[in-house]
């Protein structure tokens, strides 16, 4: 039996719901393992992902936002390179973007926290460490889009980058 869904009024509801679908989608995850199941352990890692990312809608502090945004990078980031690029290469584009993304997002929040906490040589290692993944997913997926010879020819025209795009590497 699972609670009810409801809006959240305060800031522990969520939480709590969070806690009780993130135990129940983990208790998905081991028995739709990777190996057999890809489509839909695909699906429940992106479901999880997004209680993350709705989840930091509710919180105010930033190195909790940094957390929970990390816990959605640890979900799909071995996934990644465990893909056969040859079957799955739109995931993996899509992965690599979203990884992409949270990096940056995590960036800009350890930026944030410097900020506001004053800036040490160690948080600002963190900051460009962290920068500097979201450059190196950035680049994996521009790159997997330099050969359309993968790209199925229906979904060819959605998938290849403008010429610029490609001259600015």
């Amino acid at each position: 039996s699972y609670p009810l869904c409801a809006l959240a009024v305060s800031d522990e509801r969520p939480v709590s719901t969070q806690s009780t679908w993130g135990d129940e989608m983990e208790n998905a995850l081991d028995f739709y393992i990777l190996d057999g199941f890809v489509t839909l352990h695909l699906k429940i890692k992106d479901k999880l992902s997004k209680i993350y990312e709705d989840l930091t809608f509710f919180e105010n502090d930033n190195s909790r936002k940094c957390k929970m945004i990390k816990r959605r990078i640890d979900l799909v980031e071995t996934v990644v390179t465990e893909l056969n690029p040859s079957a799955f290469i739109d995931t993996i584009r899509e992965l690599n973007w979203k990884l992409a993304t949270s990096y940056e997002e995590i960036g800009n929040l350890k930026h944030a926290i410097m900020q506001s906490g004053g800036i040490t040589k160690g948080r600002m290692k963190r900051a460009y460490r962290l920068f500097l993944k979201a450059i190196g997913y950035y680049l994996q997926f521009l790159e997997s889009h330099t050969s359309p010879e993968d790209i199925p020819i229906s979904r060819r025209e959605t998938y290849v980058l403008p010429k610029d795009l490609h001259n600015a590497r």
